[in-house]
Parts: structure tokens; C-alpha cells; sequence
């Protein structure tokens, strides 16, 4: 008998065990709190009868609803992307047990994870201090106390660039 350990996709907390001996798959067969992550693997996302590309896409989103909670979010383009490499390591060590399974086969599976659309997204969720005596100083050149003409320029390329 197989069973199945599923989490909850709008209670992470929640996990529900489900044998292949029910008459019905939607009806969960137990539920119960997680006092602990499960570490033996990572839990699958239901993407249905999606391709491989757009169950990664899921997958992905569901990792970072974990984390960050659920918004709205865009996929970026198949185009060459930059990466700073501490950032990927940051990434790969928030998640580890996911990029080992996408990392353990050649072709892309509907639970995979798709790097850039991680990478992305992560980046946007991290949050950045900012200190307004600092802008204010990079702003004012003449360290006056006062933006003059030049200065106020800048402040308006800086806040609404040209293109």
C-alpha cells in the first residue's frame, strides 16, 4: 500500500496522509499539525495535468508563498539572465532538498525548479534598508542643505528615468 504525505497549499503548517486504498483521492484519509518539517523529501505540488514547464512555475510559486506569503507573480523571459553568486548560494541553501531532486535528473519535471523565475522573484521579496540622510547626501553635491537646479534633475531621472 502506498501512502502519501501532502501538504496543505493554504495551511503549510497542515499535512494531510492519504493511502491509494481510498474510493476517493480529494478526501484527505488524516490530517495533523506538522511539529516538524518533514526532511526525508520535499513535498510535491498537485499541478495537475499542466506541462513540465508550467508545474515548475507552480512549484516555485508555491516555495516562495511558503516563505513570503502568496502575491502575484511574473514570470521573466528566456533571455540571458545575471546572477550574483552569493545570492544563488543563499537560494540554493533556503531550499536545498528541491534544487538537489531538479539537480538529480536530465530533463524538467512538473516539481522542478525553474532558476530564473526563483532567482527573480526571491530578489524582489528581499527587502533593502534605506537610509534617508544617505540619498540625501549622494543628492545634495554641493552639500549646501539645498537642491538647486542640477540637483533637482537628478532626483527626477533618479525617480522617473528617461526611455
Amino acid at each position: 500500500m502506498r501512502v502519501d504525505i501532502e501538504f496543505v497549499a493554504s495551511l503549510p503548517d497542515f499535512f494531510y496522509i492519504r493511502s491509494d486504498a481510498d474510493s476517493n483521492p480529494a478526501k484527505p484519509f488524516g490530517m495533523s499539525k506538522a511539529t516538524r518539517p518533514l526532511t526525508f523529501q520535499p513535498p510535491l505540488v498537485d499541478v495537475g495535468d499542466l506541462d513540465e514547464y508550467q508545474g515548475s512555475v507552480m512549484t516555485v510559486n508555491y516555495l516562495l508563498n511558503e516563505a513570503y506569503g502568496p502575491t502575484k507573480r511574473g514570470v521573466p523571459a528566456h533571455v540571458p539572465h545575471l546572477v550574483t553568486k552569493s545570492i544563488v548560494n543563499e537560494i540554493q541553501e533556503k531550499w536545498p532538498m528541491y534544487f538537489d531532486r531538479t539537480s538529480s535528473h536530465k530533463f524538467r519535471t512538473t516539481n522542478d525548479v525553474v532558476f530564473a523565475h526563483m532567482y527573480y522573484n526571491y530578489m524582489l521579496h528581499q527587502r533593502q534598508t534605506y537610509d534617508a540622510a544617505e540619498a540625501w547626501r549622494t543628492l545634495d553635491v554641493d552639500q549646501d542643505g539645498l537642491l538647486n537646479d542640477n540637483e533637482l534633475w537628478t532626483l527626477a531621472t533618479r525617480l522617473n528615468p528617461p526611455g
